[in-house]
């Protein structure tokens, strides 16, 4: 196939995603636009399996939103914008760029467990605000009202497990898949390892990401609706005081940092147990 009719159905293949995402609600036409740009790069910089494994996180997150919507009208999750997307793929980004210019190595265990991170965090906060139990504060262990930042439940930690699992799972059987199909054939066997370390590195950067939303990430209160927000400005409209956290930290910034600890972590796991010999 020409490598311009395989960036054409790449680009397509992020298109479609996008305007799925659109069309539940759940990204806005700017986000839809950066999905498409992004996994057609990762497509081109580490294969076909790359971008497919970004689209599935993604649309999962998207089909969770959509169910939490619909399941809590009063408590909806507003679009992604461009930003926001962009922020949490950043990093897979940068994976697959390093990826094509270096060459083998952990980049595809870093990728996955990236992409396995921002699942168990999108899956963990839709799933999560469904709980029956009310959410606690991951350290002080005291309630707090659903949607805080920092709040978790064990429905959201179960949640979160079964999300990153299902992005490993599928990165090994789509890269395995991409390796047969191209000459000489023939697969890494330490690919077998991938589901358990992206599942790993998925859980450590949602746990990150809870502990940085529960004492540094910038918390803010309406006074008028006596509600929290992450943003100086609540929904409402109305400015809103400062609680807590860094200014500079916002929700993105701790999705970016979430995502960075995923990859490590797995990409660690992977290379430790690819050298290790262990039979799987």
């Amino acid at each position: 196939m020409s490598p311009w009719v395989a960036l054409l159905l790449e680009l397509a293949a992020g298109a479609l995603v996008g305007w799925a995402g659109h069309a539940l609600g759940t990204l806005t036409a700017g986000a839809a636009l950066v999905l498409a740009l992004v996994s057609a790069f990762c497509s081109v910089s580490g294969g076909w399996a790359w971008g497919a494994v970004l689209l599935l996180a993604v649309l999962s997150n998207c089909l969770w939103q959509r169910y939490r919507n619909s399941r809590l009208p009063g408590a909806r999750a507003g679009r992604v914008g461009w930003v926001g997307l962009s922020a949490s793929l950043v990093w897979p980004v940068v994976l697959a760029g390093m990826h094509r210019l270096l060459g083998a190595g952990g980049y595809a265990a870093a990728f996955v467990g990236a992409l396995a991170a921002l699942t168990a965090d999108g899956w963990a906060t839709h799933l999560g605000m469904l709980s029956r139990q009310p959410p606690r504060l991951l350290l002080l262990r005291r309630r707090v009202a659903p949607g805080t930042p920092g709040a978790v439940t064990l429905m959201g930690h179960i949640a979160a497990l079964n999300g990153a699992w299902l992005v490993g799972l599928a990165a090994m059987y789509l890269l395995v898949a991409q390796s047969a199909l191209q000459p000489p054939g023939g697969w890494d066997r330490a690919l077998r390892w991938l589901p358990l370390c992206a599942t790993l590195g998925g859980l450590a950067g949602c746990l990150v990401d809870s502990f940085l939303g529960a004492t540094a990430q910038a918390l803010y209160h309406c006074e008028q609706c006596d509600a929290y927000s992450e943003t100086p400005v609540h929904d409402c409209g109305r400015p809103a005081v400062p609680v807590r956290g860094w200014p500079w930290l916002t929700h993105d910034g701790v999705n970016l940092v979430s995502t960075v600890v995923g990859a490590a972590v797995s990409a660690t796991l992977y290379w430790g147990l690819a050298k290790s010999g262990v039979p799987w």
